[in-house]
């Protein structure tokens, strides 16, 4: 069974168990422990629906946009920021991921670079297709 995540940012919503926002800049931790399989939103290009149904971490831009990732710089700190966050990830104990993106393409590949590939046991992409998340590719 889930547990909830109680911390003072956390929301809680219908069919959400806890939801936890890390900003780009890294000011918002990630929680110390999170259950093994965890959905990721990643909103950079916009804000992303949340999943229904596993704890959620969303890694977001502090102000998601489209045009937020403009030239090779910006793109060196989001992958800075991320594998950071996946780190964060992995010592928290969460094994399994459910990356749901926001991002632009450029962002898209980072996320496939950065992601740890010895560290978790599977990783899960979904696409949004409004009005759900559709699974697009599954990493073991």
């Amino acid at each position: 069974m889930s547990k909830v995540i109680n911390l003072p940012r956390c929301l809680l919503s219908s069919g959400v168990r806890g939801v936890i926002t890390v900003d780009m800049i890294g000011r918002i931790p990630v929680p110390s422990t999170l259950s093994r399989e965890v959905s990721v939103v990643v909103s950079v290009s916009g804000r992303a629906q949340h999943p229904v149904g596993r704890d959620i971490v969303e890694f977001q831009a502090v102000a998601p946009g489209r045009g937020i990732i403009r030239k090779e710089a910006h793109v060196q700190q989001f992958r800075s920021s991320f594998n950071a966050f996946l780190q964060q990830l992995f010592t928290a104990c969460a094994r399994v991921l459910h990356i749901h993106p926001a991002t632009p393409l450029s962002a898209s590949i980072e996320i496939g670079r950065t992601v740890l590939p010895k560290a978790f046991e599977e990783v899960h992409i979904w696409e949004w297709q409004a009005p759900n998340w559709k699974s697009a590719l599954r990493l073991k």
